[in-house]
């Protein structure tokens, strides 16, 4: 799938596709491609699960990867180094 960001919202806003099945096949495509590309360092499933898409927002539930120096509470941060692999983020950061 390949979708430019303003189709995926236009789609998603007139119910052409469901958000959470984009999100888990680019999520998809992001695991089987990662051994080539070493882009990720780890996926939580279990937050795109949890969370309610809000089809009003500006972005729809579009998926984004967010880089792991960018804290989101109860999860690893490790900014991609040993010394911090266990550190768990204690509040999100807001991001600009």
């Amino acid at each position: 799938m390949s979708l430019t960001l303003q189709s995926y919202i236009s789609q998603v806003r007139d119910g052409s596709l469901d958000p959470k099945s984009v999100i888990s096949q680019y999520m998809q495509k992001a695991k089987d491609h990662q051994s080539s590309y070493n882009a990720f360092i780890r996926f939580h499933d279990d937050y795109v699960a949890n969370k309610t898409i809000d089809l009003t927002s500006f972005l729809a539930g579009a998926p984004i990867a967010i880089k792991d120096n960018i804290l989101m509470k109860g999860y690893i941060s490790s900014c991609g180094s040993r010394m911090m692999e266990k550190y768990v983020a204690p509040y999100t950061a807001t991001c600009f």
